[in-house]
């Protein structure tokens, strides 16, 4: 896993510069600086009104959509990569931008969800003993003794 972060890290940049040099020739510089500072700003306000928003509700929102019948974990989940998104999107970059405004399509949101969720139940499920440690013992309840010591 942090084999895959470290060749991101290291790929992530070189994609950046190859797109701001491809899409800098057909826009132009203050194309593609306007382009930058626009999904910059659209981050920025997806992060303020939306995203953190969704993720702190008041309890009271959350008990209300929890009893309306809504999945909580995918509630939060989705509010949280509603929140990466906005982040995506602040950051300068093309391919950063591209992978953003993919978490704003609610489909995809949706199947990215999931399928973290199937990560992670599959990770748990594989994290719990095979076969359980089982002590067997006998006990006797007694009730308690009602004069105080």
């Amino acid at each position: 896993m942090i084999g895959y972060a470290l060749l991101a890290v290291l790929i992530l940049p070189l994609v950046e510069i190859a797109l701001f040099v491809m899409l800098g020739d057909a826009f132009g510089v203050i194309g593609t600086l306007l382009i930058v500072i626009g999904t910059a700003a659209l981050g920025f306000y997806l992060l303020t009104q939306y995203s953190l928003g969704a993720l702190l509700r008041s309890p009271q929102e959350w008990a209300e959509a929890l009893g309306e019948g809504e999945n909580a974990l995918q509630l939060m989940l989705g509010a949280a990569l509603l929140a990466v998104a906005g982040v995506l999107l602040l950051v300068p970059g093309f391919f950063t931008d591209m992978l953003g405004a993919a978490l704003l399509l609610p489909f995809v949101r949706d199947r990215f969800a999931a399928a973290l969720l199937a990560r992670l139940a599959r990770h748990w499920r594989g994290a719990a003993p095979a076969h359980p440690t089982i002590i067997e013992g006998e006990y006797k309840a007694e009730p308690p003794s009602s004069r105080r010591e």
